[in-house]
């Protein structure tokens, strides 16, 4: 069967020794503009694997390089990669429902989050993601620029957002190593109780309070699950500096989320009601985490 995938990954598959004899792509957000895209392949042995290609070479290797800091962590791995392609195992489980997510869970969903924030050491390879606030603050301003160009209806309420980040904006910020996408929609439960991160392409270094604030955008948390998860985050990293600068991050992770929504062609009415709905309903979290 000719897989139709790029060529790196036909050789990558080549090695494994088994005909491809399906090919599902699985890529959640699609552009044209886009040369990145995820696949499930299974083979004829029986086994299942996921295929990657990235944008570019340069962009797969940072990815593997980073990847490769997180043995012994529950999260997928590649088993092989050339060029812009990478295959990965496939996890099997029970892919974890954000509001059936226990407390327990929610409790090892933040651990496992401040695990990776203080315990893996970030290279130093990647200057360019060790921002601080003012170049959070372009970013933020790039974004609500972009969303008024294309809704001109907000254009008042994407000035008024900018003022509002301004005002909550951090003096300095934190940086290490980020997943950039943690949430319940990226993980499984394995067969043994396991939760395994199977979805990692966002990997970098760069502020750990976006970090949260994006897992916060795209988690909307019960009270129990919350306490729960910052109970779990607050073993390893205090969190008095996310919540006294929530406004600004939620902006930050809000505000792109909607840009790279847009740019596909496919608006998010949830993110952008949720960026929209920060200066009426300041965002927060739980004081009762410990």
């Amino acid at each position: 069967m000719n897989s139709g995938l790029i060529p790196e990954l036909d050789h990558l598959l080549a090695r494994l020794d088994s005909e491809v004899v399906f090919s599902q792509e699985i890529t959640q957000l699609k552009s044209h503009a886009q040369r990145k895209a995820s696949f499930r392949i299974s083979l004829q042995d029986g086994r299942v694997v996921k295929a990657r290609q990235f944008v570019s070479d340069q962009k797969r290797i940072r990815y593997c390089n980073l990847l490769s800091l997180l043995e012994g962590l529950p999260f997928s791995r590649v088993i092989a990669a050339e060029g812009r392609a990478t295959l990965e195992e496939w996890i099997d489980g029970t892919p974890l429902q954000p509001a059936a997510v226990t407390d327990k869970q929610a409790f090892t969903i933040g651990n496992l989050l401040g695990i990776l924030h203080t315990e893996v050491t970030a290279p130093e390879i990647y200057p360019e993601n060790y921002s601080g606030p003012s170049e959070h603050l372009e970013k933020i301003s790039e974004s609500l620029s972009f969303i008024a160009a294309h809704k001109p209806d907000k254009l008042s309420l994407c000035r008024d957002l900018e003022k509002h980040a301004i005002e909550h904006k951090p003096s300095v910020c934190e940086s290490g190593l980020i997943h950039a996408d943690y949430c319940p929609q990226n993980m499984v439960l394995n067969s043994d109780g396991t939760i395994v991160v199977i979805d990692n392409e966002h990997i970098r270094t760069g502020a750990l309070d976006y970090d949260l604030a994006r897992c916060w955008g795209r988690w909307p948390m019960t009270p129990l699950q919350g306490q729960a998860f910052y109970a779990g985050y607050s073993r390893h990293r205090e969190l008095d500096m996310f919540r006294q600068h929530i406004a600004f991050w939620a902006i930050r992770a809000l505000s792109l989320s909607a840009k790279i929504h847009i740019g596909h062609g496919n608006s998010n009415k949830s993110v952008e009601k949720a960026l929209f709905r920060i200066i009426i309903d300041p965002p927060k979290i739980t004081r009762h985490f410990r």
